[in-house]
């Protein structure tokens, strides 16, 4: 009860009187009602004490355009916000919008949580959402919100693009949507940012679904994003919204696209928790057969790379043979040169696994080769790692260590911690074989840490198996 009341002395002290009023009510009662946040100001009045009658006098001594920028956090279902979305918000720049929530603190109708950023009470929040509804015209409302959304899809594609700068998703971006991005050195600070803003992208996506243009741009363009960070029920929430949204499209490739993101999330989440993986290989199914009817060669052969990526996953490594090389001889017939490495990477990884050490070296280095031509460090930190994999496997150590150590410097520069994690926990791996204990287990408790951030179960529970390797490594070199 008290944390619905936000932990104002007011709203506890109305909900105490209601309940001494009403002797044949529960404290668990009331908690109930106040849970419904359409109802939970309502339920704080109290003939003429009220929260609303008490946030109303404090937003009487405020100027108008200060009670307007109120209303406006209100739009935003997160109570939290930062100075750069609370400026695209109130339409202001970040110093003036700064001004604006510094006079909101000093009202105690906002305070500080940490620099740069801002937070609401529950029932403020609800009050601002009441406010704007009374006081902003729809189109403002609307307006408003927009900006905040185009920001998000400004930083999503710019880390897309700074990622990979020539792949056929990032083509599709027009320089418009990334002109409002704050200026990042690179991918990793551009998923940072996006870091600090994870629940917001969730937030928005649900509440916008019916901006099926926008949704959809911004669900594409967190593709990079979540791939590097490993946030997969984030993924898979967005991805169904913008599946949702691009049915409504007349543009068939973007409904496409939107379908092999949403197959390619389900089977990352089904990986990371060992799940099952029909509904993640149904869509990306009816998505090959939607690129070959639209006859694209580039989305054909990008779709045909995650499938395979996804036999992979389910060891279907026959199924997954066929689709990457099918996708390498589209590449190769339709000239798509940032589509073969990555045909190239799948068939290395695939021929690994099939033991076929000789084949899997020469396809993971013509991938290698060609990203970095193209200037991709995230998916050649990802090659590299599997390079390692097969010198481990032939017993080169040596060449293992200092190829997977590149992986994971790659991986930080790129901000992928998903591949990171990958390749920590390989190095780990040949440490153990090589008795270097102790490098192995601070690797390993580096890519635990990694994978648990990730939430990743599977991932975890391999690389504790590694750990319990590792001690028993020891124990049997102690004696014990």
């Amino acid at each position: 009860m008290v944390r619905h009341c936000g932990r104002l002395p007011l709203a506890i002290h109305i909900a105490g009187a209601r309940l001494a009023a009403r002797p044949a009510w529960t404290i668990a009662d009331l908690a109930l009602r106040l849970a419904d946040e359409q109802r939970r100001l309502d339920e704080l009045e109290r003939d003429d004490l009220g929260m609303r009658a008490s946030f109303a006098l404090t937003l009487d001594q405020l100027d108008e355009p200060d009670v307007a920028a109120f209303a406006l956090l209100g739009l935003l279902d997160t109570p939290d916000v930062s100075i750069p979305v609370a400026a695209r918000l109130f339409g202001q720049s970040e110093r003036d919008a700064e001004r604006v929530l510094d006079r909101l603190a000093e009202a105690y109708l906002v305070q500080p949580a940490s620099p740069g950023r801002y937070q609401m009470h529950d029932l403020l929040h609800t009050y601002a959402r009441e406010r704007a509804g009374e006081m902003l015209s729809a189109d403002v409302r609307r307006a408003a919100v927009d900006r905040v959304l185009r920001l998000l899809i400004a930083v999503a594609w710019r880390g897309t693009v700074l990622t990979n700068p020539t792949g056929t998703r990032e083509s599709l971006a027009d320089e418009t949507w990334t002109s409002d991005a704050p200026r990042f050195r690179n991918a990793s600070d551009a998923f940072d940012w996006l870091d600090r803003h994870r629940r917001l992208l969730i937030d928005i996506t649900h509440a916008l679904a019916a901006r099926p243009r926008l949704v959809t741009r911004l669900s594409l363009g967190l593709f990079r994003y979540y791939l590097a960070r490993g946030y997969w029920q984030d993924w898979v929430r967005i991805a169904r919204v913008a599946l949702h949204a691009a049915q409504s499209s007349p543009d068939r490739l973007v409904n496409a696209i939107a379908r092999m993101d949403l197959g390619l999330a389900l089977a990352d989440l089904a990986h990371s928790r060992s799940g099952e993986y029909g509904e993640a290989l149904d869509h990306l199914t009816r998505s090959l057969a939607e690129f070959r009817v639209l006859d694209h060669p580039e989305g054909l052969a990008m779709c045909l790379i995650n499938t395979a990526d996804v036999h992979v996953a389910t060891g279907d490594t026959a199924m997954g043979i066929a689709c990457a090389e099918e996708a390498l001889a589209v590449c190769e017939q339709h000239r798509l040169t940032h589509g073969e490495p990555f045909a190239c990477e799948n068939l290395g990884t695939l021929h690994r696994k099939q033991g076929n050490q000789e084949r899997a070296l020469t396809y993971l280095e013509r991938s290698l080769r060609g990203f970095v031509v193209l200037g991709n460090e995230a998916a050649s930190a990802r090659v590299l790692h599997g390079i390692g994999a097969v010198h481990h496997s032939g017993g080169h150590h040596d060449q293992a260590v200092s190829v997977l150590q590149r992986s994971i410097e790659t991986c930080r520069r790129t901000g992928d911690q998903v591949g990171e994690l990958a390749a920590l926990a390989a190095f780990g791996h040949v440490q153990i074989d090589l008795a270097d204990i102790g490098a192995a287990t601070t690797s390993l408790h580096r890519a635990l840490a990694l994978a648990e951030k990730c939430g990743d179960r599977r991932r975890q529970a391999d690389i504790q198996h590694l750990l319990d390797a590792a001690t028993g490594h020891v124990e049997n070199d102690t004696g014990v």
